[in-house]
């Protein structure tokens, strides 16, 4: 019988680690996992994604409209629940030159990986799922990966989301199966432009 299967999302990494790829973003991620993990073997029965609300700056005021977008987007998507963390503005000093130094506000996204690693560590706990897939390669979640496999004997898969980049040493000490994203298959697994959802019909942003 397949094994019941969780996969736990780190937006963000997700999102920076295929931006640089043109028509990559609009990521249908269920289609996506399918393509990495053999689904006769694996059988995903929730899909958490974690993120946060991002702002519109002046010089990008549709910023926050396109990730509104994509999140509806993803909402089509019945297996998948979505966790938020949120955004802080923190004090960076900034050298503009060698004379000129400000001190700038700058966003920073706080509470996606510790969701993550929560829900993760809470689910094996439970015995939710036989195998987890942890999409990120935030080294930070190293510990929780290691109690889910070592302690909880859990299978645990972590996808690296950054194409082309090196996967953390430390993720994959304690993973089960180390696999990394394919620009062929996140371009082959794009939503199509056009959905529609309880409320209506909307399209894809052209930016995206």
């Amino acid at each position: 019988m397949p094994k019941t299967t969780f996969v736990y999302i780190d937006s963000f990494n997700l999102y920076y680690g295929i931006r640089k790829f043109r028509n990559a973003k609009w990521l249908n991620v269920d289609a996506w996992l399918k393509t990495v993990l053999p689904i006769s073997s694996y059988d995903i029965q929730k899909i958490k994604f974690f993120t946060a609300n991002v702002s519109a700056p002046a010089h990008d005021p549709q910023r926050s409209v396109r990730q509104a977008t994509y999140f509806r987007a993803l909402e089509t998507i019945p297996t998948l629940e979505m966790i938020k963390g949120r955004f802080k503005k923190k004090a960076v000093n900034l050298q503009i030159s060698k004379d000129l130094k400000i001190v700038a506000q700058v966003p920073e996204e706080k509470g996606t990986d510790v969701n993550l690693g929560v829900h993760l560590v809470n689910d094996a706990h439970l015995n939710r799922f036989q195998t987890a897939v942890v999409v990120s390669n935030d080294s930070d979640l190293a510990e929780a990966i290691a109690i889910t496999a070592r302690d909880l004997n859990k299978e645990v898969w972590v996808i690296n989301p950054c194409i082309g980049g090196s996967t953390s040493a430390v993720l994959v000490q304690h993973a089960t199966q180390i696999r990394r994203a394919r620009e062929t298959h996140v371009r082959a697994c794009q939503f199509n432009p056009t959905l529609t959802d309880t409320v209506g019909t909307f399209t894809k942003p052209n930016s995206w």
